[in-house]
């Protein structure tokens, strides 16, 4: 799913602060209820869900490169890999 259309740019921007809002609304980190103060604030409660959702993401792609190392290719079959990296990335 993705919160944040905007450009990145490294600027801590009122979408950027909507996004992070939505985004502590999607996971149950705040409610409509929580100060207004709290909303876009990217505190503890929030970091700690969104470096999990993070750690999540890179054990998938960790999952996607395990697979080529499990292909059809044989071990010493570089060129048969190295196609299939190539097409994985390009799926991605």
């Amino acid at each position: 799913m993705q919160i944040y259309a905007g450009m990145v740019d490294g600027v801590y921007s009122d979408a950027t602060m909507e996004a992070i809002y939505q985004y502590q609304l999607v996971n149950n980190i705040l409610t409509e209820k929580d100060s207004v103060n709290l909303r876009g604030y990217l505190g503890p409660s929030t970091r700690k869900v969104l470096n999990a959702a993070y750690v999540n993401y890179q054990l998938d792609q960790l999952e996607h490169v395990a697979e080529l190392w499990l292909s059809s290719c044989e071990k010493e079959d570089l060129k048969c890999r190295k196609q299939e990296l190539q097409n994985t990335l390009i799926d991605k």
